[in-house]
């Protein structure tokens, strides 16, 4: 809450109560509410960091993928060597994988939670104290499983990438692939 929050409230007018009322800042309302905003705005840096090195990681990983079906596939020897391979690496990958983009969405979710409680915050520098707000449908805490990591489409896209490319992997080690 910031310093002067009893001290200089203003009444909205009575009509419009879903109306946000703002009202003047003092310094150290100002700082507070800088500070906030600041680390608001940190919070979401790090979480769009970390998506973009994810997308960095995925793609170096699928152009890995990529060389060893190119290997399985210019081999003299297909068989089942190579399928054997690419059905438990592919595996460990894929697990691998699945465990490392859930740890990203889950320090992503924290990060986004904790940057719109310090807007919020900061928000409230703003705001009379006779204004009630209305419940924001993102601050649904769901600490259970609650499915949205399988709806975000960016991990699905790259789990679906990296399965296709695998497949591809054991279609060429069996010989049922042709470029």
């Amino acid at each position: 809450m910031c310093a002067s929050q009893s001290r200089d409230r203003r009444v909205c007018p009575n009509g419009l109560r879903d109306m946000i009322c703002y009202r003047s800042m003092h310094s150290e309302d100002k700082n507070t509410f800088d500070a906030l905003m600041k680390q608001a705005e940190f919070l979401a840096l790090r979480q769009s960091n970390r998506q973009s090195y994810q997308w960095k990681i995925s793609f170096a990983l699928w152009a890995g993928l990529g060389f060893a079906l190119n290997a399985t596939y210019k081999t003299t020897h297909p068989g089942t060597p190579w399928t054997i391979a690419w059905v438990v690496g592919g595996t460990f990958i894929i697990i691998l994988q699945c465990w490392w983009l859930g740890a990203l969405y889950a320090r992503n979710r924290h990060d986004g939670e904790r940057a719109l409680i310090f807007r919020d915050k900061a928000e409230e520098c703003l705001i009379t104290a006779d204004y009630k707000p209305v419940i924001d449908s993102r601050r649904k805490k769901a600490r259970r499983w609650d499915g949205s990591f399988v709806k975000n489409y960016a991990h699905g896209v790259e789990l679906s990438i990296t399965i296709a490319i695998i497949f591809l992997g054991i279609c060429a080690s069996l010989g049922k692939i042709q470029f």
